[in-house]
């Protein structure tokens, strides 16, 4: 969970605090208020809103889970639309460096929700045969 709390948190941030530097190296113009008001909801607000309901599931062992899960979708969802614009609008190299970064965090959430539903499995089957 620290890690969901870390990365959407950051990501969040930049994109709030100073949207144009991050948006100009990815070719995107904010030219109006609106426009910067925008990636600043669209890119920032979003983010830091999946980070502060990472951290509010992480302080509690019944919300872990349900942590997992979001912090899961929320990757996953990224991963595929990255895919699909790279078949669709073609394979940029800054397309492809995003979506293995991505693709990582896929990763690392994926291992967290197996980890904790194996480590659940278990638990539950050890109180079961305790209570037997």
């Amino acid at each position: 969970m620290i890690c969901a709390i870390f990365n959407f948190g950051v990501v969040g941030m930049i994109y709030i605090i100073d949207p144009f530097p991050i948006t100009a190296q990815i070719g995107i113009e904010l030219t109006s208020a609106v426009a910067v008001t925008n990636a600043r909801v669209g890119l920032g607000g979003f983010h830091v809103g999946v980070a502060v309901m990472a951290a509010y599931c992480a302080f509690s062992k019944h919300r872990v889970w349900a942590g997992l899960q979001i912090a899961l979708c929320m990757t996953i969802v990224p991963v595929l639309a990255r895919m699909y614009g790279i078949f669709v609008d073609g394979p940029e190299q800054q397309t492809l460096m995003l979506l293995r970064v991505e693709s990582v965090a896929f990763l690392i959430f994926l291992v967290g929700v197996f980890v904790h539903w194996h480590y659940g499995l278990n638990r539950e089957m050890g109180a079961t045969s305790a209570n037997s």
